[in-house]
Formats: structure tokens, C-alpha cells, sequence
């Protein structure tokens, strides 16, 4: 059994790519962790070195559409497929549902067609212990994250609430309406960028996701839709919050999280001065960024 990080890297920079790679590497080897990074395209300027250690797995995404036409009349298929999928009309439903998947991989949001092209790799590789789900262009690594772990999900806070002012709190309303972001009101705003657990509980989570998206295809932003899957949704799979920063994985979405963590001897730290595993959104705070470039090499 061995560990996987798995990242959808459709639009990315070189940039990002060698970051997420050597940081990877400098904490698990490859025979440690398998790296799997899906793309639609492998950047012209990475060389073999930048390459090393990494499988590229091919996803038919191909967003952002050029031509508004083609962009409504692929939205007008997916919402189709949905309605039909969701009939419950025998032998029909179950074919529109066989057929809505692939439509959603190649026309929708990469938000949402990361999901399942995760989930056509991982019926394809089953023998993974424990899996990274995670974000490519603004994710590094500095410490082991995979050591030890129950059979279930960990899913990491952002320092954000619903019924507080904040983008996750619009989002939410935009997708869901007044009454819904009532009954959220004081639920942590979960971050979809950065989950990590056993197989069979993420797996299960994708699953999860893909069926419940699947019946909004174009309800609002990915991160809401995931958050009242958790808050109203029932999800069959099993998982534990962690709060940012404690564990993990430091999100930096904003100035209260950023004010949990230090930056010394090119480390992104604790305010114990333990090392921070996994740093999310290091772009957003100059130091951060600046010290993500250690990594470019």
C-alpha cells in the first residue's frame, strides 16, 4: 500500500507546477508517495527534471469555452442530463447519469469536473492507503501529513463562519438563498482545496459530491455547493473538521488565519513554532509567496 497526492493542474503555471513538485519531494520520496497531477496539457517549459517523480494523468476538460454558444449549449446538455438522471425513470435515468459524468469532465467549471476525473483515476488505482486530494497552483509542502490516520476524511477550516461577513457567506446565499445561510449560520466555512483521508472514505466522498452537484450543476461556487452537502446533505461518507492551522494544513484565506502563523528560517510556522505540514493559499501574503520561490529549484 502506498500514499497518493492527486491534483487537477488544468491552467496552471510552470510556476506552480515546480512549486507543488519540489516541495512535494523534498518531504515524501517516490517511493514514499505517488504524485498524480491531471492536466489537459503538460507545460512546453517543464523539463525532465521538473518532470521527475510525477504521473501526468489526461483529463478531456477543456474550459474556458471560446464561443458563448458553445458555452450555452454545453450548459443546456449538462442541465438535461441532470433532469433526466434525477427522473427516476427506469433504465433511462441510469443511462443519463452514465452519460452526465463524462459531460461534466469536459464542458463544466473545472471546480466541479476535477471531481470526477478524480474519480475515474481512482477506480483505475485502488491500491492507495491514504490520498491528498489538493489544489496544484497555490499549495506547498514542509512536513509529513500522511503519517498514522483513521479510516475517514479530514476536512480543514479557513477561519471563516457562516452569518459572519465574509466571500464563503456570499457565496452561500448566492447558491442557496436567506433561509438556507440561516440553518448554516455558525457552521465553519470548510475549504475544498486541501482533503485528506483513507481510500475508501475519500472515494466515498467523491462519490458523495458528484451525485449531489450533479442535481445543481449550476447552482453557485463549488465551495458552497461542498458545504451543504456537509451541513444538509446527509453525506455517507466519515469525516472529522479540523480547525486551521492546529492540524495539518494552514489555509490562508485571510488576515485572522495569517495571524496564526510565522515565517522564520524559511519555514511557514506554528505559533508554537512547530512546522506547518501543508500551506494553502501562500499567495496571498507577500512572505509566504516569497518563500515559496525557495522552491522553484
Amino acid at each position: 500500500m502506498k500514499y497518493l497526492v492527486l491534483g487537477f493542474a488544468t491552467n496552471q503555471s510552470s510556476s506552480s507546477f515546480r512549486i507543488f513538485i519540489n516541495s512535494l519531494r523534498q518531504v515524501y520520496s517516490p517511493e514514499q508517495c505517488d504524485l498524480v497531477l491531471i492536466v489537459d496539457r503538460i507545460p512546453d517549459d517543464l523539463d525532465a527534471e521538473d518532470k521527475a517523480g510525477v504521473s501526468f494523468f489526461f483529463t478531456p476538460s477543456a474550459y474556458p469555452h471560446r464561443l458563448k454558444a458553445e458555452r450555452k449549449a454545453k450548459n443546456m446538455l449538462i442541465r438535461i442530463g441532470s433532469a433526466v438522471a434525477h427522473a427516476h425513470v427506469p433504465l433511462v435515468s441510469s443511462l443519463a447519469a452514465r452519460m452526465l459524468r463524462p459531460m461534466i469532465e469536459g464542458w463544466h467549471h473545472p471546480h466541479f469536473a476535477r471531481w470526477v476525473a478524480y474519480e475515474r483515476f481512482l477506480k483505475a488505482n485502488p491500491h492507495y492507503e491514504r490520498i491528498l486530494l489538493t489544489d496544484v497552483r497555490d499549495v506547498l509542502f514542509q512536513g509529513r501529513f500522511f503519517d498514522g490516520g483513521d479510516d475517514i476524511v479530514e476536512l480543514y477550516e479557513q477561519d471563516e463562519y457562516y452569518g459572519a461577513d465574509s466571500c464563503d457567506n456570499g457565496w452561500y446565499r448566492d447558491a442557496w438563498g436567506d433561509a438556507a445561510l440561516e440553518r448554516a449560520a455558525g457552521s465553519p466555512a470548510v475549504c475544498i482545496g486541501t482533503i485528506l483521508g483513507s481510500y475508501v472514505q475519500t472515494t466515498q466522498l467523491i462519490r458523495d459530491f458528484i451525485d449531489f452537484y450533479s442535481r445543481y450543476p449550476f447552482r453557485g461556487v463549488e465551495q458552497a455547493i461542498f458545504n451543504r452537502l456537509l451541513i444538509d446533505g446527509q453525506p455517507k461518507f466519515t469525516y472529522r473538521i479540523n480547525r486551521n492551522v492546529d492540524g495539518a494544513v494552514a489555509t490562508l484565506a485571510n488576515q485572522k488565519a495569517f495571524a496564526f502563523v510565522s515565517v522564520s528560517d524559511k519555514i511557514t510556522r506554528k505559533t508554537d513554532g512547530s512546522t506547518i505540514p501543508i500551506v494553502h493559499m501562500y499567495d496571498r501574503f507577500d512572505n509566504t509567496a516569497l518563500l515559496a520561490q525557495n522552491y522553484m529549484t
